[in-house]
């Protein structure tokens, strides 16, 4: 049968289609390209998969009916809706969601998140594990990581009522430089390795396929993915939680570099105005902090925030152009991002240019200021500037993103392995077959002799 696949050319890529001449081969390229084609798919038939992928009638319905085997896909009835015509109904199928689940993990420094999600990235269940306090202080505990990434990733599917058996793909983000191979450089630190804490080959022994990738390089998979920026092939996502980071796609492909350090923006530090890669969050609570002990006026509503913690989220809430006392706070921030920007602008060039994380949409009072700065601050065109939708699940989302694409890539193998083994079928034994009466030979009449005279 056609159980083979074919890794996929990229994020989001299009799978060719061999046109090699072993049948074999052609079987399983063909099946891995229609599986990619129809994944999602509610809808489908021969003639879209035919249309789509040029495929002959008789390779395509093999290659659906193998999905269908391995259930990946199922027959939803005769197609009524297309245009009627003399003979049976077109068959109608759709792929099936609910076949498998994967799983999307954002494993932060002080906290982690899993969602559940069916095979086309929609969500099942969610669950969030604060960890100790201190647990992103030097040195990392690796092994704390490791467990507490299982233990996020069981309590998410339990609570979609799954078993680790049920999983097909996990993606994973962590807050360290990540290459293709899910390893992180070990910096000056220990940092950097100690948040990967080798955390592929540790869920590789459980799940059937792990991608780990940067935090910040899975928002921009999921701004790209399911968020403001859908399609864009040349995108920055601009992460702010506890450090500035960017995830970049150029021409359509996400760019890590060799020691996955492409997004990395540590030379901030020397940037004027900017000074540091610190998050945005940790800036406004320190800019609150000092505005706060020099007094302020008791009719304003900054006074009911904590003048020890005030929280980034109720200081933007209640910060205005206009107010003399926020909008200090409100172009500092501007400037900041307008820098950042436009460090981000002029070395990748990109289409759009997201603000992601948890205070993203509260921003955007502040990203119609960084909008006029970009307009006027570079040679090239200004990127359409936005503030992520997503907000703290932003990163969890693109390793559900992440995993998908995973899954598409094992999943012909994975539901082979699990299809239960058929009987062993020996060759069919010889049965005589009587000809039909027209094709029983008659007795032949004797030959006429003619005589010589």
């Amino acid at each position: 049968m056609l159980w083979g696949y074919s890794a996929p050319v990229s994020d989001g890529g299009q799978e060719k289609v061999s046109n090699g001449s072993d049948p074999q081969v052609w079987g399983r390229s063909s099946t891995a390209a229609v599986l990619d084609h129809v994944w999602g798919l509610e809808n489908f038939r021969a003639d879209d998969v035919i249309g789509a992928l040029g495929l002959t009638r008789s390779i395509a319905l093999q290659a659906v009916d193998s999905l269908i085997e391995l259930g990946l896909a199922h027959e939803t009835g005769p197609n009524t809706t297309a245009t009627a015509r003399k003979g049976r109904p077109a068959r109608s199928f759709g792929f099936r969601a609910d076949a498998g689940a994967i799983l999307g993990i954002d494993a932060g420094g002080r906290a982690m998140t899993a969602i559940v999600a069916d095979l086309t990235g929609t969500p099942l269940a969610r669950a969030h594990l604060a960890l100790p306090l201190g647990s992103d202080a030097l040195p990392i505990d690796q092994a704390m990581r490791r467990e507490s990434v299982l233990s996020v990733a069981d309590e998410a599917l339990a609570r979609a009522g799954l078993r680790r058996a049920d999983v097909v793909a996990v993606g994973v983000g962590v807050p360290a430089p990540v290459n293709a191979l899910g390893e992180s450089p070990v910096d000056s630190t220990g940092f950097w390795p100690g948040m990967n804490a080798d955390l592929h080959t540790n869920l590789s022994e459980v799940f059937p396929a792990v991608r780990l990738e940067n935090d910040a390089a899975l928002a921009a998979m999921a701004e790209r993915g399911t968020g403001i920026a859908i399609g864009c092939d040349n995108l920055v996502a601009l992460l702010s939680e506890g450090g500035l980071g960017a995830g970049v796609f150029l021409d359509g492909r996400l760019v890590r570099g060799r020691h996955g350090g492409v997004g990395e923006l540590a030379p901030l530090d020397h940037v004027d105005g900017v000074e540091t890669a610190t998050g945005l969050g940790v800036r406004i609570e320190a800019w609150a902090r000092q505005r706060i002990a020099t007094g302020l006026p008791d009719s304003h509503p900054w006074t009911r925030l904590d003048p020890e913690s005030p929280s980034a989220a109720d200081v933007l809430a209640s910060a205005q152009i206009g107010d003399p006392v926020s909008e200090p706070l409100l172009r500092q921030i501007s400037s900041v991002i307008a820098r950042t920007c436009t460090v981000l602008r002029n070395f990748y060039d990109p289409e759009v240019l997201v603000v992601c994380g948890s205070h993203a949409r509260a921003l955007e009072p502040v990203l119609r200021l960084v909008r006029e700065t970009l307009a006027v601050d570079s040679e090239l065109p200004a990127p359409r500037l936005m503030a992520s939708e997503l907000g703290d699940e932003v990163v969890c989302l693109g390793a559900v993103t992440a995993a998908r694409l995973e899954a598409s890539r094992v999943a012909l193998p994975f539901f082979a392995a699990r299809a239960k083994p058929r009987p062993a079928c020996g060759p069919r034994p010889f049965r005589a077959r009587s000809a039909p009466c027209h094709l029983l030979a008659r007795p032949r009449k004797p030959a006429r002799v003619r005589l010589a005279p």
